[in-house]
């Protein structure tokens, strides 16, 4: 059995990870246009080597430009990752995909952790900053618009929302995003 494992939601988990050599692996999902997220684990506990963690690369065809997603350690057996391979032409959509895992010391994983924080790129940066601000303004309504005037012990009036409506709007950011997955992209 495979050390490691990935899933894709609506797929079957896979573990059939190819070994290039001893520290990399690789695994191609098919159609994976049709992913817009895919999680990789360790199929077992402590499986690799003390100090090392699993450094995540994905790339489409030719398979020669690869994007670090992420890594895995012991500590941190699973992570799950946003694949963003545009599903505006077809030909992505149907196109085979390619995981990349390379064994590498913690160190390197940090560093390649830091890099790929540091080449956020203003426009991603500024986007990012607008779903927030407009998350948090949303959240900020719609809490007002639930809270509920209370007295105090001490005779003081206070407003007060229940822990549900958080909940609830909870449940309403979801349900756009399921109707909309771009619901954000618009901000």
């Amino acid at each position: 059995m495979s050390a490691f494992g990935c899933l894709v939601p609506g797929r079957l988990v896979t573990t059939a990870f190819m070994s290039v050599d001893e520290t990399h692996f690789t695994l191609d999902i098919p159609a994976i246009g049709h992913a817009k997220h895919l999680s990789v684990f360790l199929t077992a506990e402590n499986l690799l080597p003390e100090g090392y963690g699993a450094a995540i690369h994905f790339a489409l065809p030719p398979y020669q430009n690869w994007s670090y997603l992420g890594g895995i350690t012991n500590s941190k057996p699973s992570a799950t990752f946003r694949l963003n391979v545009g599903t505006d032409n077809s030909s992505v959509e149907e196109a085979v995909g390619r995981l990349g895992l390379e064994i590498v010391p913690i160190q390197a994983l940090e560093q390649l952790q830091q890099t790929k924080m540091e080449n956020i790129t203003p426009s991603q940066q500024g986007m990012l900053d607008r779903v927030g601000r407009k998350l948090f303004s949303n959240l900020q309504d719609f809490i007002q618009s639930h809270a509920a005037v209370m007295m105090t012990e001490g005779g003081q009036m206070t407003e007060a929302v229940s822990s549900k409506a958080f909940d609830r709007w909870i449940e309403s950011v979801n349900r756009r995003i399921r109707l909309n997955p771009k619901f954000w992209d618009g901000v």
